[in-house]
């Protein structure tokens, strides 16, 4: 685990899961990546990580060969993981994780935590910047991030990586974003 104290200790940003097990520390052969005893437990609160945790990709045989692919997203994300990296079928993926929302499975607040660190990571690292409302300036150059209760859009100038018009989820993810971009233009 030395290499991973080292990151952390550095500031490291986000941390790619393997699909390796670990039996002599969980005592079973889970997954890194869909274990929340190593990802959430090990990872986050022993070694105190707080940024990223990126999953390697979901259709390598490690995880294809042993669980259905619509369940590897949702025992990922439920694991700890905030970034799905290459799930087998995007929009499977997609289905199964809503599916658990709705059940109960995971829990909005889950996902708000991972929403919130990649929101921040980008702010961070320059992907997002600055506030804008429409009527302020030309928002030619601006996405629109999230409309307000009233209507009214909000803009976050991209710098790279991101598309034109990036969608957020439910108003609570909304909300997440609204109060991340308020406290970046500070």
């Amino acid at each position: 685990f030395e290499p991973f104290r080292r990151g952390i200790a550095a500031g490291s940003d986000a941390v790619l899961t393997g699909h390796i097990s670990v039996p002599s520390v969980t005592g079973d052969y889970i997954p890194t990546t869909l274990s929340p005893q190593l990802t959430d437990g090990l990872l986050r609160r022993h070694m105190g990580f707080q940024g990223v945790i990126i999953t390697d990709a979901l259709t390598m045989a490690a995880l294809t060969s042993y669980y259905p692919a619509r369940e590897i997203p949702v025992r990922a994300l439920h694991a700890g993981a905030d970034i799905l990296l290459r799930p087998v079928d995007p929009r499977g993926a997609r289905d199964a994780i809503m599916n658990a929302l709705e059940s109960g499975e995971i829990t909005e607040a889950r996902v708000d935590q991972s929403v919130r660190r990649i929101l921040e990571l980008k702010l961070r690292r320059g992907l997002i910047e600055g506030v804008h409302v429409a009527g302020e300036e030309d928002a030619s150059q601006w996405s629109v991030v999230y409309s307000l209760p009233d209507g009214e859009p909000i803009f976050a100038r991209s710098r790279r990586f991101t598309p034109r018009e990036t969608t957020l989820g439910i108003p609570e993810h909304q909300a997440v974003v609204e109060e991340i971009l308020r406290r970046s233009a500070r």
